[in-house]
């Protein structure tokens, strides 16, 4: 018997094996055209370890670091040769590290990443796991990551080794392994097949911004008698998630966070209604710690407290004359699911119908994935509903609107037609969602957007952005009212100045906008046909 059962456990060993072998990619510094790809990096070395295992490594030297991808190595992926196309795949490798400083941006030191342009838009998935530290000293540990690869993209480039920093960097046993089915691009359907979204009420366009965070302290009356004295009639309400440093939340705390949330609706939306603001309310989950939107898209009992939350609002709460929306999960990223978890939509379309069961009427906002990509757009579908918003965020490029330190000596500037900044590229990186509204007729919310304030620019970036918006007949808020000073367009550019002005270049971009809520509706601002 004990033959027997160490013979079966060989058995499905090696079809456990055979099929991870038949599911997977491989990176193959046996071939030729791999290995003199990666010795092309100045810095990059290839050499066997004692198992005769292919070891990639990387070296910097103190002083000889750089933002971009000189000191990366960058590996040519066959997607469709690979099968890795079509298909939401999942990244390994070994890896381990040294001396490597604490870099200026929190997103440089040891990259694993795939970068590719699709829809106009260039993507960055990495395979390093959430809040992975890409600095210090390691020794050989298991990484993973997830990424969605589109059926239509035929090649990408892999990138490794150390960005903006020095120090050691070694890879071993990289492969990617097929998931589930990536979803179906609504650009690859045929235009007869496309499910048009339906509205069945008319409500003005929104014109707003963000309302302050709400982890400890909820926004006074003050915030919505002066937002709407600037001439917004929207806010967006983030119902922000607090956390505990160093830790997840557990589901009790979790639980209790929301029960907080809940508490004070009530009080926000008569705000409100005396000043005359719509109201999104907007489940602010976060990553870092703790992880609430893994909590809420990645476990059962996450997802479960996510949909009573909803359930409990939208029975309370359904008809109050100041509600606008019910802004589902804020940027969700399906970087955070496992394969058991249900995908995105299907996550969404359980919300939706549990909403509708109870409020058939009141737009329900959904956004795209990662983290409200434009260019994830495409893949939502149209959910079979009344009234569904669909939303994204617009901060492009990162590299000019999150330039979060106001000490560097050097800023990127807007616009900048050397470097590609103009408003043409910005038209560019919305064409998926404009084309998603042109093929659906789907009403288009830019729930976030914004540069910090110190930004050379900012305020001919932001009056760019509204231009866009509106010329689509877009709803916007603004990121954000009165809650980091660095977005705030009461403060001046100086960073030193931490105290509000009078006027700035940036809220008097932001005035004009508003006073396009004075203009009579037209059908038009209400969805395209």
């Amino acid at each position: 018997m004990k033959k027997l059962l160490i013979s079966l456990v060989s058995i499905l060993s090696l079809l456990s094996t055979a099929a991870e072998k038949e599911n997977a990619f491989f990176v193959n510094f046996d071939d030729p055209a791999i290995r003199n790809a990666a010795l092309r990096c100045p810095a990059a070395s290839l050499e066997k370890d004692f198992e005769g295992t292919w070891v990639l490594t990387v070296e910097i030297p103190e002083g000889k670091t750089s933002p971009g991808t000189e000191t990366l190595v960058s590996l040519p992926l066959d997607l469709q040769k690979s099968g890795l196309a079509g298909y939401e795949i999942q990244g390994e490798a070994d890896l381990c590290f040294s001396k490597i400083p604490k870099p200026a941006e929190g997103y440089f030191g040891v990259k694993f990443m795939l970068p590719y342009r699709f829809a106009g838009e260039r993507h960055y998935p990495e395979f390093l796991p959430e809040n992975f530290q890409r600095w210090g000293s390691s020794e050989w540990v298991r990484v993973r990551g997830r990424a969605l690869i589109p059926g239509s993209l035929k090649s990408a480039r892999l990138n490794l080794g150390l960005q903006g920093a020095s120090g050691r960097v070694s890879y071993r046993n990289i492969r990617f392994y097929r998931l589930s089915k990536a979803p179906v691009s609504l650009f690859d359907l045929p235009p007869s097949s496309i499910r048009k979204a339906r509205y069945t009420i008319d409500i003005p366009r929104q014109r707003g911004a963000m309302s302050p965070g709400t982890e400890r302290v909820f926004p006074k009356e003050a915030v919505f008698r002066d937002l709407a004295a600037y001439g917004a009639n929207h806010i967006r309400y983030q119902m922000n998630i607090p956390g505990v440093r160093g830790r997840e939340l557990t589901m009790e705390e979790l639980k209790n966070a929301l029960d907080r949330q809940y508490a004070a609706i009530g009080t926000i939306l008569e705000y409100a209604r005396k000043h005359g603001l719509k109201v999104a309310l907007d489940l602010h989950s976060t990553y870092g710690f703790p992880n609430t939107k893994k909590l809420f898209m990645a476990t059962e009992e996450g997802r479960g407290l996510l949909l009573e939350f909803w359930k409990k609002t939208v029975k309370r709460y359904k008809g109050h004359p100041a509600i606008w929306g019910y802004n589902l999960l804020n940027e969700p990223h399906s970087r955070v699911l496992s394969p058991s978890d249900p995908p995105l939509a299907e996550q969404y379309q359980r919300l939706i119908s549990e909403i509708r069961k109870i409020d058939p009427v009141t737009p329900i906002i959904v956004e795209s994935d990662a983290m409200s990509n434009p260019s994830m757009l495409p893949f939502l579908p149209v959910f079979d509903f009344d009234n569904i918003i669909y939303s994204i965020h617009f901060y492009y490029p990162g590299r000019f609107t999150h330039q979060r330190d106001p000490a560097k000596k050097t800023f990127v500037r807007y616009p900048d037609p050397d470097s590609g900044l103009t408003r043409e590229a910005l038209r560019r990186n919305l064409e998926p969602v404009r084309k998603f509204q042109l093929l659906t007729g789907a009403r288009i919310y830019v729930g976030e957007f914004s540069a910090v304030r110190w930004a050379p620019g900012a305020e001919r970036y932001l009056k760019d952005c509204i231009d866009l918006f509106e010329e689509y007949g877009w709803d916007w808020a603004y990121h954000a009212f009165r809650e980091w000073d660095g977005w705030s367009f009461e403060h001046s550019d100086d960073p030193a100045v931490s105290t509000p002005v009078p006027m700035t270049g940036r809220k008097k971009v932001l005035l004009e906008g508003f006073r396009n809520n004075r203009q009579p509706v037209r059908r038009s601002d209400v969805a395209v046909p």
